[in-house]
């Protein structure tokens, strides 16, 4: 019977240390788990944030052409009142046909205004 007795508990010795060996695999396991899971969230936070960061730079780029493109629509004039003195020789039927700054260059406007300019400076 003692034999018995003996073999039961070397049979329970081999039981805990079984059980404790499972134990602890099982922990490194769930550590594996747990540090694998982090990395996972980490990896799937910068991919999130490399896509706001491209968004909010796409929409920068956006606003920035934009407002510098804005005032190519946008339209400045500035009257003013120039003496222009001297004489010209034109024929009105003339600036009626197809090419009428022709005719005022032949009647000599270039230089009615360049002698205009010259005085004026």
């Amino acid at each position: 019977m003692q034999r018995m007795d003996e073999a039961r508990v070397a049979a329970d010795a081999r039981a805990a240390e079984q059980e404790h060996i499972r134990a602890t695999r099982r922990a490194r396991m769930e550590a594996g788990l747990a540090r694998r899971y982090m990395v996972d969230r980490l990896f799937r936070l910068a991919g999130l944030s490399a896509v706001v960061f491209s968004a909010l730079v796409l929409a920068f780029l956006l606003v920035s052409m934009t407002a510098n493109g804005v005032s190519g629509f946008q339209r400045s004039e500035l009257r003013m009142a120039v003496p222009i003195r001297g004489t010209m020789q034109i024929d009105a039927q003339r600036l009626g046909q197809p090419d009428p700054a022709g005719g005022l260059e032949l009647a000599g406007l270039p230089h009615v205004i360049d002698s205009a300019a010259n005085a004026a400076s």
